[in-house]
C-alpha cells in the first residue's frame, strides 16, 4: 500500500509484469448506489483524457483554471514523483452516454499530520474540484464517498482555497445542513478586479512615476496571445522573476528545473487553447515588467509578476498593472480577475478594491461522522506545525538577503 492509502497501482499506474498499463490502471471502479463510477487514477493515465477533461472543465458548476488539463498535468509530471497526486474521476451517465463528471486530485499524504487533502501546490492558487453542472451533488458525494472506502479511518477530506460565495462551498453548506458535518479554516480575502464601478485613476505618484519611466526612453504596453509570442514572453518573465528578490532567496522558478519545465509547458499548451496570455511593459523594446494571466471562461487568474528590479523606483508592477486593468476593461471579455495575491498585499489592494473571500474546509466522509474530531484535531496540529515553518523560512529568508 501506498503512504495515501491507496493500492499502488493506483499512484503509480504500474502493470503487472506482461501486463497492460491501461488495464491495470482502470482495474476495481468503485460503484456507487447511483451507477456513478469513480476511480483513482495517475498523471499518465489521466493524460489519455485530456479532451473529457477539458469538456468537464468546460462544464462544471465553477471554474479551476489550476485544474485545467494542460495546468494540472504539466505539474503532476515535472514535480518531484513525492509531490505527484492521484486523480479521482467519477463517470456517470449522462444524456445517454458515459462521461466524465467529477474530478478532484488528491495530494500525497507525507506525515502522519491531518486527513486527505485535495492537491494544490505553490503554483496553484484554488483547490475546487471540478463537478459537472447536471450532476454536481452526486459527483461531490460520490468522490468523498471513495475517499471513505479508501480512508476508512480520516473521517475528512480538506479542500483548500475555495471561494466561500462559490457553488462547491454552496454544496458543503447543503450538506452540513443534511446531517454531514463541515469546518472552515483561515478565512481570508484576496484582492480581485471586477467591472461593475469605474476604476480609480493613477494617483499622482503614479502618474509621476510613469512620465519618469518615459523619460529613461519608449514605453510600449501589449498583451501577448498567440502561442510562439506567449512562449518567447514565459522565458523573458522567467528571467525577470529570477533577477528579482525570488531569485535572491532561491524561490525563482528557474532555479528548480522541474518549476521551470512545468512553467514552459503548461503556458505553452494553455496558449494554444486562449487559456493563457502575458501582459508586457517594455522600455525600447526590453522588458521592465511582465504578467501572465490564466483564463477559464470569463474569469482569469493573475497568476503571477516579475519586474525588472532595476526599474523599482517607478514601480514597475503597478504601471503595468493600471495598463493592464485598463485593456482589460476596454476588451469586456472578462467579469472577474482574481489576484492571486495573499490578504493586505501593499502593491495589488489599492488598485483593486473588489475582494474574494476564501476559505479552507473540512468536509465529513460519508458514514465516517464519528471520526471527523479527531481529523480535525489532526488537521489543527499540522496547521500550527507548517505555520511555525513557515515563520522559520521567512525570518531565514529576511537574514539571507539583508
Amino acid at each position: 500500500m501506498s503512504n495515501m492509502g491507496f493500492p499502488i497501482w493506483l499512484v503509480e499506474n504500474a502493470a503487472p509484469a506482461g501486463g497492460d498499463r491501461r488495464a491495470a490502471a482502470r482495474a476495481l471502479p468503485f460503484v456507487t448506489g447511483r451507477d456513478m463510477r469513480v476511480e483513482a487514477l495517475g498523471f499518465d493515465v489521466m493524460a489519455l483524457h485530456r479532451p473529457a477533461w477539458h469538456d468537464l472543465a468546460d462544464r462544471a458548476i465553477e471554474a479551476n483554471v489550476f485544474l485545467d488539463a494542460d495546468f494540472a498535468l504539466a505539474a503532476a509530471q515535472h514535480f518531484a514523483p513525492a509531490a505527484r497526486p492521484v486523480f479521482l474521476v467519477a463517470r456517470a451517465h449522462v444524456e445517454g452516454r458515459m462521461r466524465l463528471v467529477g474530478l478532484c486530485p488528491l495530494g500525497p499524504s507525507l506525515s502522519i499530520l491531518g486527513p486527505p487533502r485535495v492537491w494544490t501546490h505553490d503554483y496553484a492558487n484554488l483547490g475546487t474540484p471540478l463537478l459537472d453542472r447536471a450532476c454536481a451533488a452526486e459527483a461531490f458525494e460520490a468522490l468523498l464517498a471513495f475517499v471513505a472506502r479508501e480512508r476508512p479511518r480520516a473521517g475528512a477530506l480538506v479542500f483548500p482555497a475555495l471561494r466561500e460565495d462559490g457553488p462547491v462551498a454552496a454544496l458543503i453548506r447543503e450538506r452540513a445542513r443534511r446531517g454531514a458535518r463541515a469546518r472552515a479554516f483561515d478565512p481570508r480575502r484576496r484582492a480581485a478586479l471586477t467591472f461593475d464601478a469605474p476604476p480609480a485613476p493613477p494617483n499622482k505618484t503614479q502618474r509621476r512615476q510613469w512620465r519618469r519611466l518615459a523619460e529613461e526612453g519608449a514605453l510600449a504596453f501589449r498583451l501577448i496571445e498567440r502561442p510562439n509570442g506567449v512562449r518567447d514572453a514565459a522565458e523573458r518573465f522567467l528571467a525577470l522573476e529570477t533577477a528579482g528578490w525570488k531569485g535572491e532567496v532561491g524561490t525563482a522558478m528557474l532555479q528548480e528545473a522541474g518549476d521551470a519545465a512545468f512553467a514552459r509547458v503548461a503556458l505553452r499548451q494553455m496558449a494554444r487553447r486562449a487559456r493563457c496570455r502575458i501582459a508586457e511593459l517594455t522600455l525600447d523594446g526590453a522588458p521592465v515588467a511582465l504578467a501572465v494571466l490564466l483564463v477559464q471562461g470569463r474569469t482569469a487568474m493573475y497568476w503571477k509578476i516579475a519586474h525588472d528590479p532595476r526599474y523599482d523606483r517607478f514601480s514597475p508592477g503597478v504601471q503595468l498593472t493600471l495598463r493592464l486593468t485598463e485593456a482589460l476593461r476596454t476588451e469586456g471579455a472578462l467579469d472577474l480577475v482574481d489576484s492571486c495575491a495573499v490578504e493586505g498585499h501593499t502593491m495589488i489592494e489599492p488598485l483593486w478594491p473588489a475582494r474574494i473571500a476564501l476559505i479552507d474546509a473540512a468536509v465529513s466522509l460519508p458514514r465516517r461522522e464519528t471520526a471527523f474530531g479527531r481529523a480535525l484535531a489532526r488537521e489543527s496540529l499540522r496547521r500550527n506545525a507548517r505555520g511555525l515553518a513557515k515563520r522559520m523560512f521567512y525570518l531565514f529568508s529576511r537574514r539571507k538577503t539583508n
